[in-house]
């Protein structure tokens, strides 16, 4: 959110209330803790797709989840690409 908003996507009062909502998601969210096994699928997962590391940690965590209707919702091409690559619904944002 501060990047987007040190480019200018949405101006202060914009920064603001995309804060918000982000807050006001957070319960809903799935959180997972970065085991040692998540953070070397992730390893592999960046060196096969060529994800930078946290991206890869993201892929991880969705594979780790295994729901069925799990949707990753990114902004990075790349990582979308290799979810879906992977056979899982994405959607960019």
């Amino acid at each position: 959110m501060a990047r987007a908003g040190r480019m200018g996507r949405f101006g202060q009062r914009g920064l603001g209330l995309v804060r918000r909502r982000v807050e006001a998601l957070w319960g809903a969210l799935d959180r997972i803790e970065p085991s040692d096994a998540l953070v070397h699928r992730a390893g592999d997962l960046a060196e096969e797709h060529g994800l930078r590391a946290y991206d890869a940690v993201h892929l991880a965590s969705v594979e780790q989840l295994s729901y069925e209707d799990a949707v990753l919702a990114a902004a990075d091409g790349d990582l979308l690409a290799a979810a879906r690559e992977r056979g899982f619904a994405t959607s960019p944002v």
